[in-house]
């Protein structure tokens, strides 16, 4: 499928899933809680959202570094801005770690390697949100009256503790064994090792499981900031229960920088908590204006980290 049509696609669910979060909610409401901005509140949470992406930066360095791709602090986080700016214009997450890849990858051209680092590094993200998802669960099956709502916590939750656990397994079959004849398998095999090394590593695993739970609790108080900037005063147990999920659905790469699958989610995740239609979906589209203002600046940087750092040459990475 050609890139432009696959990219309209995805402009189409976006607008889709506005316009299904938007039908049912008062637009005048809507506008009268932006009205009530306040400017504090504001900017704590783009400067808790520029605190994750420092701090992302940081994962991925040490992840990449595991991995025998060396990458300066400094860098990764530099690189994890320009990553941000993608992720607002191309599909969910796709566009940020494709981007990754390349700035990675470029000055040895070691492909490989630079997409394992970042694989792993957006399992990580990724498995550990599901862990915090499925560490809330008492308080979210207790809070969450309806089945459906429920069964949609246990899956997400569960399901992607269950995922990254499988994908921990994998790094520790041989190699050499009969279901690496297969080539698909032996590709799964090869992230599943290089997960493997990362995650499990005794001097670095444990803090990248940390950070990556850090990460995630900085955009539900990043959230949660941007609730009291609408004159909001949710709970932050609520928050905590709720936010998770819905950030996993956001990141199902069916829409543009998550929008519209964002807000249908968190409308229905905040209607299990009492906040009503109008107040989730300003707070959903301030968060989704906020991740986008804090990743215009990774344009500069992006714009800045075209020439290709070549390693010098004989360059060997660390062991």
């Amino acid at each position: 499928m050609p890139r432009w049509i696959s990219i309209a696609l995805k402009l189409g669910v976006s607008a889709g899933l506005l316009y299904w979060s938007f039908r049912g909610v008062d637009l005048g409401a809507v506008a009268g809680h932006f009205g009530r901005l306040d400017a504090f509140w504001i900017a704590a949470a783009l400067a808790l959202l520029v605190v994750q992406i420092v701090a992302a930066g940081q994962r991925w360095a040490w992840v990449a570094t595991r991995l025998g791709a060396p990458l300066p602090a400094g860098r990764a986080i530099r690189y994890s801005f320009a990553a941000a700016f993608f992720n607002q214009a191309l599909p969910s997450t796709v566009g940020g770690d494709a981007m990754r890849v390349w700035l990675l990858g470029r000055g040895d051209r070691q492909w490989k390697r630079a997409f394992h680092a970042v694989l792993v590094d957006r399992a990580a993200g990724v498995g550990f949100l599901a862990v915090v998802v499925a560490a809330c669960l008492p308080w979210s099956l207790a809070l969450i009256a309806a089945h459906e709502g429920r069964a949609a916590v246990l899956a997400i939750g569960l399901g992607g503790v269950a995922g990254l656990a499988f994908g921990l397994a994998l790094g520790f079959v041989p190699p050499g064994s009969r279901l690496g004849a297969w080539r698909p398998a032996r590709l799964l095999l090869e992230i599943g090792a290089a997960a493997r090394a990362a995650l499990l590593d005794r001097a670095r695993g444990l803090a990248i499981a940390l950070l990556s739970v850090a990460i995630h609790l900085l955009t539900v108080a990043a959230t949660w900031c941007l609730a009291r900037a609408l004159a909001l005063s949710p709970g932050a147990l609520d928050l905590l229960i709720l936010i998770p999920p819905v950030m996993l659905v956001s990141m199902i790469p069916l829409s543009i920088g998550g929008w519209g699958l964002r807000e249908g989610a968190m409308v229905v995740a905040f209607g299990y908590a009492g906040i009503d239609s109008s107040q989730a979906l300003a707070v959903s589209v301030l968060l989704g204006v906020a991740t986008l203002a804090v990743g215009v600046p990774g344009g500069l940087v992006w714009l800045a980290e075209r020439s290709p750092a070549r390693a010098p040459a004989g360059a060997q990475p660390p062991v």
